[in-house]
């Protein structure tokens, strides 16, 4: 398998990639503020693969990257299994709404390594 090729990508480039990311973040709390369960489980597998592709390129220069994968991961995993768990619409949205709020932490730390970059 070859090696994929390396690509730079600029600052005002990476701000308006975590720009465009906040903004999905905001319309996934959008949609979990509505109890939209379909639509958050369709926007979830997105937020986690544009957070991947942002943490992957501040790699060596924020240290926090992969401990943000990590995170990601397990909890995208947790709230997965509690969701296919949930007894109630109530329930679901209280999870969603978990969710969320982590979403807004790794929103938060993504703008601490954009500011870094600067």
């Amino acid at each position: 398998m070859d090696r994929p090729e390396m690509i730079m990508v600029d600052c005002k480039t990476f701000e308006e990639l975590v720009q465009a990311l906040g903004e999905l973040v905001d319309y996934s709390r959008w949609v979990i503020a509505r109890q939209d369960v379909e639509a958050s489980h369709k926007l979830r597998p997105i937020v986690k693969r544009m957070i991947f592709l942002l943490v992957v390129i501040t790699e060596g220069k924020v240290p926090e990257a992969g401990t943000v994968i990590e995170i990601l991961d397990r909890v995208d995993d947790e709230v997965e299994g509690h969701l296919a768990h949930a007894k109630s619409p109530e329930e679901e949205a209280a999870l969603l709404h978990e969710y969320g709020r982590f979403l807004d932490t790794v929103q938060e730390l993504m703008q601490r390594g954009q500011r870094r970059e600067k």
